[in-house]
Parts: C-alpha cells; sequence; structure tokens
C-alpha cells in the first residue's frame, strides 16, 4: 500500500503529464457514460456514514482493488445512498492497459471520487438515530444492482455493516438484537423490508461483505446474521460468498472471484413463523458466584451514603445480588461511559476502555440494567461483558448501541 496510494494520488506537473490528465478526465467520462446494465461486471458499494478510524483501511483496500484492474475490467463504485454512482472505470481490452502509465490517468480521477465520498461518509459520522454506522440498506438496492448483471453474473463488494439497522423507516425490522425469521422471504415488501416474494432469482449475483461492525452482541449474533444473509441472497438467486471482518482477506476473495468457504443457507419451508427472533443475549453465572461476600463487595462500589444504605437494603431482603464482572470498550476506546442503575435510584458509571475493567454491579429481577451515560465517539455507548471466571471471549456479552438515557436489560442465568 505504501506504493499504491502515490501513484493514484500524485499531481500531474509537466506538460506531458497535465496532457495525460486531460485524457484521464476524458476516459472517465466515457466510463461514466458507458451503458450500466451492459458494462459493469464488479460492483462496489460504500455505506453513507463512517466512523473516522475505519477511514484509511477501507481507503487502502479500495486503492489497492483500483490497482488491480486489468484490459477489459470494468468497475462501478456505487453509494448505498440510493444507489447513485460515485465512480466508474472501463478498462480497455487492450494489451498496452497491461502497464501503469496508462491505466492509472483512468484511475486517479476514480480514486480521487472515492476518496471524496469517503471524506463525505466520515463528514456524516454515525447516523443521529442511533444506528450502527456503515448501513448498507441491501434489500433498497436490489433494483440498482440488476442493473448491472452482465451475461447472467455480478460480483458486489459490500463495505459496511451486514446489521440492517433502519430506525427511521423500520425500526421493528431492527437486527442490532434480533434476527428476521426465513418466512420474510416469502413476504411482500408491503409487509417487510425483506420481503422478497416477486423477486425471487431477481439477483444472480456473488457477494463479498466487507464487515465494517464491531458491535455483534456475541458470537450467536454474528453467524446468525451471516445465516440470515446467506438464506436472502440464495432466495434472489446470488450467493454470499465472503462475509469478514478482515478487510484484506475481502479484497482477495473479491479479486480472485472465489467460490471456497461460501455461505450454505438451510431450506427455509413457507410456513416457517414471520417475525424477528431476539438474540439470545444471557449472562450465565456459577450458583456459587451469589455467595460471595455482599458486604465487600458494596464497600467496593464506593456509592454515596444514601445509595449505599438503599442498597444494602435490598441485599438484605434477597432483591438483589452483587457480582463482579470485567466491562469494556465492544468498539473502540472513545469516551464512552455506561450505567448500571438499580430501582433503589443507586447509579454506577462505567467508564469504558478497551482493556477491561473490573466493576460491582447488581442483579436485580434476574437481571443487570445498563444505561447509556456518555456517547465519546459518536456511534453510540459500545458495552462487552465478561465474567471473571470466564475461559474465553466466546462468552463475552455486547450490548446494542445505546444513545445516551437509553437503558437495556442483560439477563442473568444460574446454573
Amino acid at each position: 500500500m505504501e506504493r499504491v496510494m502515490p501513484m493514484l494520488t500524485s499531481r500531474p506537473h509537466t506538460r506531458s503529464s497535465r496532457l495525460m490528465a486531460g485524457f484521464a478526465a476524458a476516459c472517465l467520462l466515457f466510463a461514466s457514460n458507458i451503458p450500466t446494465a451492459s458494462a459493469a461486471s464488479s460492483v462496489v458499494v460504500l455505506a453513507q456514514n463512517y466512523l473516522a478510524d475505519q477511514r484509511e483501511a477501507i481507503e487502502d483496500m479500495l486503492a489497492q482493488l483500483l490497482m488491480q484492474q486489468k484490459p477489459g475490467d470494468q468497475l462501478t463504485v456505487l453509494s448505498a445512498r440510493g444507489g447513485t454512482r460515485i465512480a466508474a472505470i472501463a478498462i480497455p481490452d487492450k494489451p498496452a492497459y497491461q502497464h501503469d502509465r496508462h491505466r492509472l490517468p483512468l484511475l486517479r480521477p476514480a480514486f480521487a471520487a472515492i476518496r471524496a465520498a469517503m471524506e463525505a461518509a466520515v463528514a456524516a459520522g454515525a447516523p443521529r438515530d442511533g444506528s450502527a454506522p456503515g448501513q448498507i440498506g441491501l434489500p433498497s438496492l436490489i433494483e440498482n444492482l440488476r442493473y448491472h448483471v452482465h451475461n447472467g453474473q455480478l460480483r458486489v463488494m459490500l463495505v459496511g455493516t451486514p446489521i440492517h439497522d433502519d430506525r427511521v423507516r423500520s425500526p421493528i425490522f431492527s437486527m442490532a438484537a434480533a434476527i428476521p425469521t426465513g418466512n420474510h422471504f416469502f413476504r411482500p415488501l408491503s409487509q417487510t423490508p425483506f420481503g422478497l416474494a416477486g423477486r425471487e432469482g431477481a439477483l444472480p449475483a456473488q457477494i463479498h461483505w466487507c464487515d465494517t461492525e464491531t458491535s455483534y452482541l456475541n458470537p450467536h449474533h454474528q453467524s446468525a446474521v451471516r445465516d440470515f444473509w446467506s438464506g436472502y441472497l440464495a432466495h434472489l438467486g446470488g450467493r454470499l460468498m465472503t462475509l469478514t471482518p478482515d478487510l484484506p482477506m475481502c479484497l482477495s476473495r473479491f479479486a480472485a472471484s472465489v467460490t471456497e468457504h461460501a455461505s450454505v443457507s438451510p431450506a427455509i419451508p413457507p410456513d416457517a413463523p414471520f417475525g424477528m427472533e431476539p438474540i439470545p443475549m444471557v449472562l450465565t453465572l456459577p450458583i456459587n458466584t451469589l455467595q460471595a461476600n455482599q458486604t465487600a463487595l458494596l464497600a467496593q462500589m464506593q456509592l454515596p451514603e444514601p445509595q449505599a444504605k438503599a442498597l444494602a437494603a435490598q441485599i438484605r431482603v434477597g432483591a438483589v445480588n452483587l457480582i463482579e464482572i470485567d466491562a469494556y470498550d465492544a468498539d473502540q476506546q472513545d469516551g464512552d461511559i455506561a450505567g448500571v442503575t438499580t430501582s433503589s435510584g443507586a447509579l454506577m458509571r462505567i467508564p469504558l476502555l478497551r482493556q477491561p475493567t473490573r466493576v460491582v454491579v447488581p442483579i436485580e429481577g434476574n437481571s443487570i440494567s445498563i444505561v447509556g451515560l456518555v456517547d465519546g465517539g459518536g456511534g453510540g455507548v459500545t458495552l462487552g461483558v465478561r465474567l471473571p471466571s470466564a475461559s474465553s471471549s466466546t462468552a463475552d456479552i455486547h450490548t446494542p448501541r445505546l444513545g445516551v438515557g437509553q437503558t437495556v436489560r442483560i439477563p442473568v442465568r444460574l446454573q
């Protein structure tokens, strides 16, 4: 990448290079006017917004992708916002275009357009409605992508989160903490944004999803999201070839049209239940955890005296139990602060760092009540929780992205 970026961003200084720049502009204009339906064999879709720390890695990946374009290759870059075109490249199928000096005039203006789009996406920041950054909104892009199918084939790279989370138009279908059941595929769009009735086989595409999401609730959530999109794309006549947060791997599989290890979707009967299936988010405690010295744990919390007395009264009657957990920022350390509350009014502030911090929290009504207090980076308060006794991070729980003042309960189960 140290070599790729300067090649795509260098500025012309000599007369010959200025002429080349003029030729590049003409080439880009030519590429932009190619009929979409027959020209683009590969499509990249960029989200409307990204977090600032994601920009460099995404731009690096796209720079490498542009430099890998060969004679005869055609690539279109779209915005997830309405499928509008950011850039389009068509490398003439001639031997001369195997050389950088002929390809670069085509690639540089396209990369400049991509960088401008990325700058705008980062400037937009996290969605104000609290949804996950990096929204692709794949269901609303199907018709746009269909125009790019060439000879019954299409490769698509999606750069963003697979957690569909439109809290303005369809909040009840958010995948932030639940997954649509398979029956959605058999419903019309009027009933669900995931409806595919009448659109079966409409998108025979290979989809490579470069996942920017870091706040899955747990490993089950991540696998459920993958399985859902695998089934969704299968009903459209396509296949989910890749879904990974490893951007270099995603690029490699997309560029090479890799088909191994594609997700396989199980058959879904039309009479399958219709609804949203909540992601299990349960903190499982060994029963001896509650045998710890409650008085000592209460002292560790260092609460103001009125709150400490109220909480102690709840502990004495068995309404509340105290346990230790390790809490951390499940995304990036950006100043997030979470709170743990009880019905007595006690509030424990937990500044979230990337490294876990051991804190004492109350269990009340078989759950721990978490509230977002400070959203440091604008992407929501992202809390990760694990038990000190957990042997691996697979037992971790990540809350959904919380807005300031938003509360979520983590159920607790004894075994």
